[in-house]
């Protein structure tokens, strides 16, 4: 029995995107069943990722790798198997072994700022065969950017100004995660947070090592008028969410140079934030306020966007 993760999972796990999933040593958890009983005596199982020979995914290796822990299992052509798996590791799910729902209680972005990700397949080996079990990870968290810009056409044309802190507010930053068919009456897996009402600790709280570490200008005096706020070196400045409904509290707040302490509160547009999605709020200031774009996109593609202005 083998595994693999699909193509072109290069997801990063860590705050700043820098981690690959297929690195050397990184590892998914995994439970299995086999109709309706547990497959692995001791579970979650671990997989790790080598990348010296032989290379992949492996919960078990030749018997020179081995740690002693980790237990060799073969395949019973007439059974159905069912796993449920995610990354990172470090994670621990409240899942009993034998079932097909994986339960995170109390997850909280306060303690970790990591791309938590779940898979499920299923194999039957009588018509599916005995190859590796390729998992297909889904992100269970949104991803949020934030853009800094002066609107255009703001006097003087060549402005610029620095954001010198940032934060959210409004917005929940634990919850209970579900993966599976949650109820009875569910026809396919799903993933589903349940938060509660929004605290007033401040999430993704940042400030630059210099105050003059994140310029934005007026657009058309530079090649890129707005500033990514989060963003450290070549990486874009996306910051995990929890998926939620936004409710009118729901806030991107920022101070720049030339404000001083006066607090720049940008409400954030739209009904909700979704599992897999990345939203990149732009953020337009003038002398009248403040103009909110936001693009919302897949994980991995564009989609259509929509703009929302207040």
């Amino acid at each position: 029995m083998a595994f693999s993760v699909g193509e072109g999972q290069d997801t990063r796990a860590l705050a700043n995107f820098s981690d690959k999933m297929a690195s050397d040593g990184q590892k998914f958890g995994v439970y299995a069943t086999k109709s309706g009983a547990q497959v692995f005596k001791n579970q979650p199982q671990t997989v790790t990722y080598y990348s010296s020979s032989p290379v992949g995914w492996f919960y078990y290796r030749h018997e020179s790798y081995v740690d002693g822990s980790k237990e060799y299992e073969t395949w019973n052509r007439g059974s159905t198997y069912k796993f449920r798996a995610w990354y990172p590791y470090k994670y621990s799910p409240h899942t009993t072994s034998s079932s097909d729902l994986l339960t995170f209680d109390g997850f909280s972005l306060f303690v970790d700022n990591l791309d938590l990700m779940v898979a499920y397949e299923e194999r039957v080996p009588s018509s599916q065969g005995t190859g590796k079990v390729e998992m297909n990870f889904h992100h269970a968290l949104a991803a949020v950017q934030f853009k800094v810009q002066y609107k255009d056409g703001v006097k003087p044309a060549d402005a610029v100004d620095y954001v010198t802190s940032a934060w959210l507010s409004g917005v929940c930053a634990t919850g209970t995660f579900a993966f599976g068919k949650v109820s009875s009456s569910d026809a396919a897996d799903k993933m589903q947070w349940i938060v509660s009402t929004p605290g007033s600790r401040k999430l993704h709280e940042w400030t630059p090592a210099s105050e003059t570490d994140k310029p934005f200008y007026v657009p058309g005096s530079a090649t890129d008028p707005a500033v990514d706020v989060y963003a450290e070196s070549s990486d874009p400045g996306y910051v995990f969410v929890i998926p939620q409904a936004l409710g009118s509290e729901a806030a991107f707040n920022f101070t720049t140079k030339a404000s001083g302490s006066a607090v720049f509160t940008a409400q954030l547009p739209g009904n909700e934030w979704e599992c897999g999605k990345k939203y990149t709020y732009t953020i337009s200031v003038s002398a009248s306020g403040i103009e909110v774009e936001v693009s919302i996109k897949p994980w991995e593609e564009l989609a259509s966007g929509w703009d929302v202005f207040i």
